[in-house]
C-alpha cells in the first residue's frame, strides 16, 4: 500500500508512487545511473531570505498561512468557518436532503478496510443481456451490497427506500473505458449524485431502476457537483462570502450518503517481472460519511474496496460476501424475473 499527497500527483505528468514502481511490461525498464549528493545545510539567514522570497513568489500560500495559521486573522476565519458549518447543518435538516441513514452518523477515527472482486466478463454479459451500460451493472451490484448490509442492521427495508451516492460524471461517458489505461488514480472532475433503490428486492428491476436514475441525474444540473474553483486564481483563494454562498448551494442541493470512486480500465502492471495480481484504490472517507467505495477494472476482474468507520459499520468484512451474493443474483436473474432470494 502506498500513500501520496494529492499535490504530488496533480496533472497529467505526475503519477502516484505505486504507478511509478510498476512497469507496463514484464521486462523492467533500465534506468540510467543518477548520482545525487546533498548540499550544505542552509544557515538561518539564508532560510529567512528564502522564506520571504517564496512568500512573495507565492501569494496564495501566504494568504493561506494567514487564514489557517496561528494568529488573529486565522482565529476570525475559524469562527466564521464554524458558524457557516453550524448554519449549514441546521438549514440542511429543513430542506430536501439525502435519505436518513446511519452511514451519515458522526464518525470516529477508527477505520476498517476490506476488498472483493467479481468477474469483468460476467459484468459485460449482464450489461448486454439487460441492454444497459457496464457501470450500470456495477452500481446495481453496489445497490445489492448496501441492501444486504441494511437488512443486517435493521429489521426490514421499505420497498421505496434508497441510498444516495455521489460518483464521477465520466462514469456515464461511453468513452470512460478508454480513460486511465495505465493509471488507477481517480481523475478530478465534476460529479453527480444518484439514488440506488435498495428497497427493491428484484435484482433485474433494481438494475433497470439504477440505469434509468443514473441517466436522468447525470444530465441534471441540480445533481451535478462541479469542483469549486478559485475566483482569484493569482491568490489561489475564494473570498469567504462567495465561498459560503456556493458551498451552501452545493450542500443543500447535492447531499449524499456514500461516495463511490470509479477508475477506467487499467492495463496489466508488473513488478520486477511479476504481474501485479490485484489493484485496489483506498477510497476517501469524507466528513459525516461512514462508508466509501472504490471500483477498479483490472485484468479480468472488477475490484471493489470498502473503507468504513469501525463504530458504524463494524461488520465491514461481510461486505465481501455481500458483493458476491449481490452479483450472483444479478448474474442469474433474467429481465423481468423476480428475485429468488
Amino acid at each position: 500500500m502506498t500513500k501520496s499527497h494529492r499535490c504530488l500527483i496533480d496533472g497529467a505528468d505526475n503519477r502516484e508512487l505505486s504507478e511509478v514502481v510498476t512497469d507496463a511490461t514484464p521486462e523492467p525498464v533500465t534506468l540510467d545511473e543518477d548520482l545525487w549528493m546533498p548540499g550544505e545545510p542552509p544557515g538561518q539567514a539564508s532560510m529567512a531570505v528564502g522564506a520571504l522570497a517564496e512568500a512573495m513568489a507565492r501569494p496564495g500560500e501566504l494568504v493561506e498561512s494567514l487564514l489557517r495559521g496561528n494568529g488573529p486573522v486565522a482565529d476570525v476565519w475559524s469562527v466564521a468557518d464554524r458558524s457557516a458549518r453550524l448554519v449549514a447543518s441546521t438549514v440542511q435538516q429543513l430542506i430536501n436532503t439525502a435519505p436518513d441513514s446511519p452511514l451519515n452518523e458522526v464518525t470516529t477515527s477508527l477505520r476498517l478496510f476490506t476488498t472483493g472482486r467479481i468477474s469483468r466478463q460476467d459484468c459485460m454479459r449482464v450489461a448486454a443481456r439487460f441492454d444497459c451500460t457496464f457501470n450500470d451493472v456495477l452500481l446495481a451490484v453496489v445497490a445489492g451490497v448496501l441492501r444486504r448490509w441494511m437488512l443486517s442492521v435493521t429489521d426490514s427495508v421499505g420497498h421505496g427506500e434508497t441510498v444516495r451516492v455521489i460518483l464521477p460524471l465520466r462514469a456515464r461517458d461511453v468513452e470512460a473505458q478508454a480513460v486511465g489505461q495505465d493509471s488507477w488514480m481517480p481523475v478530478d472532475g465534476p460529479e453527480f449524485v444518484t439514488d440506488l433503490p435498495v428497497g427493491e428486492d428484484s435484482p433485474a428491476v433494481r438494475l433497470m431502476q439504477v440505469a434509468g436514475l443514473a441517466d436522468r441525474y447525470a444530465g441534471s444540473t441540480r445533481r451535478l457537483a462541479p469542483e469549486l474553483k478559485p475566483l482569484l486564481p493569482d491568490l489561489g483563494v475564494v473570498p469567504f462570502g462567495e465561498l459560503s454562498a456556493r458551498a451552501f448551494s452545493s450542500i443543500f442541493q447535492r447531499p449524499y450518503n456514500v461516495p463511490i470512486s470509479m477508475s477506467g480500465s487499467v492495463s496489466d502492471r508488473y513488478l520486477a517481472g511479476g504481474r501485479v495480481a490485484e489493484v485496489y484504490t483506498l477510497p476517501t472517507l469524507a466528513a459525516q460519511r461512514a462508508l466509501a467505495i472504490s471500483v477498479n477494472q483490472y485484468g479480468d476482474a472488477v475490484q471493489f474496496a470498502f473503507l468504513a468507520d469501525r463504530a458504524v459499520v463494524e461488520d465491514l468484512p461481510a461486505m465481501a460476501g455481500y458483493l458476491l451474493e449481490s452479483f450472483d443474483e444479478l448474474l442469474h436473474a433474467g429481465p423481468g424475473e423476480p428475485s429468488t432470494r
